[in-house]
C-alpha cells in the first residue's frame, strides 16, 4: 500500500510520515471498519419453508390424531404412553413392522427332494446298517486304495519315472489317487455291488423298498460315491446328521447299505419282505 503526497503527487510508503521529496507531512488516512450486513435469505428457501409449513398445516388438518414417532436408535425402548387416550398405530405404521419368526425345536437335515422316496424306506423290515460298521468298511477299502496306489508309484518309478516336485506334483498324485478312487468304487459297484471293504463286513446294498437295487441304480450309487469324496467327504459325514443315517449315495440312488440282505435269493428275499 502507497501513500500519495497531496502537494508534490510523489508516493511514498505505507510507513512514512512525510515526503521524501517535498518533506511535507503526510496525513494518514485510517481504513473504514467494515459494516456489517445483514443476510438476506434467499427467495427460493424462503418458499420452500412456506410450502412446508403449509404441508403440514394440511397434513394436520386432515389427521388431527395422528403423531409422528420420534426417532429412536436402534436398541431404544419407545416410551409408555402418557395416558390411556394416546392415539394407536394406524394400519400403514403396523404394515411397516417387520419381524423373523424363529421355530423352536432340531432342524431337520436331509435331501427334501428325496422325501417321496423315503417314505418308502423299508428299515423296520431290512435295517439300515449301523454308521460306526459302515465306516470301518470305509476305513478297510482306504486302506486297500492306499496299497494299490502305492504299488502303482513302485511300478512306475521302477520302469524309470520320475516324481516332480512343487505344487504340480502334488496336483499329478492327488488327480491319480481320485482316479483311483472313481474305478475303485463304481467297478466294484456296478459289477458286484459292494467294494471289498463292504463284503468284509458283511454289508450289501438294498434298494429303499427292500428289493435288490437295479443297475441303474447302482450307476447312481457310484456317482453318488464320486461326489461325496470330490466335497471333501462331505457325503460320508452326511450319516451323522440324517435322520435315518444316510449318506449323499444312498439318497442320490435310492439304495442303503444293510447286513447280508443280497446274500439270499431275489425269490426267498421278496417273500421274506411280505
Amino acid at each position: 500500500m502507497y501513500q500519495v503526497c497531496t502537494k508534490c503527487g510523489n508516493f511514498n510508503n505505507e510507513y512514512a510520515t512525510e515526503c521524501y521529496a517535498c518533506r511535507a507531512p503526510l496525513q494518514q488516512v485510517e481504513e473504514p471498519e467494515p459494516v456489517g450486513v445483514p443476510a438476506v435469505e434467499p427467495d427460493w428457501r424462503r418458499e420452500v419453508a412456506e410450502r412446508l409449513e403449509s404441508y403440514r398445516a394440511r397434513q394436520r388438518a386432515m389427521r388431527p390424531n395422528a403423531e409422528q414417532e420420534p426417532l429412536r436408535f436402534a436398541g431404544e425402548e419407545a416410551e409408555p404412553a402418557a395416558d390411556d387416550h394416546a392415539p394407536t398405530r394406524t394400519s400403514r405404521q403396523e404394515s411397516r413392522q417387520t419381524g423373523i419368526v424363529v421355530e423352536e425345536g432340531h432342524p431337520r437335515l436331509g435331501f427334501d427332494i428325496f422325501d417321496d422316496a423315503r417314505a418308502h424306506l423299508r428299515a423296520d423290515v431290512v435295517p439300515v446298517a449301523e454308521v460306526r460298521r459302515r465306516a470301518l468298511a470305509g476305513l478297510l477299502d482306504g486302506l486297500f486304495l492306499l496299497l494299490a496306489y502305492a504299488a502303482f508309484l513302485a511300478i512306475f518309478r521302477a520302469t524309470g519315472g520320475e516324481f516332480p516336485l512343487g505344487k504340480v506334483g502334488s496336483a499329478i498324485y492327488a488327480v491319480t489317487f481320485f482316479l483311483f478312487y472313481a474305478q475303485y468304487f463304481v467297478l466294484f459297484t456296478l459289477l458286484g455291488g459292494a467294494t471289498p471293504g463292504m463284503r468284509l463286513r458283511g454289508l450289501y446294498p438294498v434298494a429303499f423298498d427292500g428289493s435288490p437295487p437295479t443297475r441303474r441304480q447302482l450307476a447312481w450309487r457310484s456317482f453318488g460315491y464320486l461326489l461325496s469324496a470330490a466335497t471333501l467327504l462331505l457325503g460320508f459325514l452326511w450319516a451323522l446328521w440324517d435322520e435315518d443315517g444316510l449318506t449323499w449315495q444312498d439318497l442320490i440312488s435310492e439304495t442303503y447299505l444293510t447286513t447280508g440282505a443280497l446274500r439270499e435269493s431275489p425269490s426267498e428275499h421278496a417273500a421274506a419282505l411280505h
